[in-house]
């Protein structure tokens, strides 16, 4: 009589378990490169909404302003129209957040225009304001501003909840 074998034999089971753990291996690698990638994103995000605020803030306040006076690298006073008077100043911090913050001379208010929560918010690296060189003089005075924002001085120090950017304009103040 003929023997019939039913099932398979153990080179057979070994390969089908080598070529499961191989697509496994495979399918892991690429969930956990998504999932960084996601975070990194999701991060520079986050710093990029923050940064176009502050910029658009400081933007606002010089391009309504008459009259500007650096206060050396960190710092600008500015003097509008109406007779108001705005300090804007970059803080550095070693243990929290570094910060720009707008003083309103008038009632001596300080108002930090980032976010300084010290995981999730944003922490200001360097921050500097210029006065470009113009070649027409007639031409209104213009600011030059830079700063760089990274994740906050407390948040995952993981390599992809980390992200820098920086934000660099030159905008002109309403002197005519």
């Amino acid at each position: 009589m003929r023997d019939i074998k039913k099932g398979f034999s153990l080179i057979e089971v070994l390969i089908a378990i080598s070529i499961f753990a191989v697509i496994s291996v495979v399918s892991l690698d690429l969930y956990l490169a998504s999932v960084k990638s996601s975070n990194k994103v999701r991060i520079i995000n986050k710093i990029n909404q923050n940064g176009q605020q502050i910029m658009g803030i400081i933007d606002s306040l010089i391009r309504n302003s008459i009259t500007a006076s650096f206060l050396g690298n960190s710092g600008l006073s500015l003097s509008d129209s109406d007779g108001n008077n705005w300090i804007i100043n970059c803080v550095s911090s070693t243990v929290a957040n570094g910060k720009i913050e707008i003083q309103d001379v008038y009632n001596s208010a300080v108002y930090p225009i980032s976010d300084t929560n010290p995981v999730s918010g944003v922490d200001v690296s360097s921050c500097s304001f210029t006065q470009p060189t113009l070649t027409d003089p007639s031409k209104p005075t213009v600011v030059g501003i830079n700063f760089v924002l990274q994740q906050g001085k407390n948040a995952q120090s993981r390599q992809d909840f980390q992200a820098n950017v920086t934000f660099d304009r030159i905008v002109s103040l309403r002197s005519f």
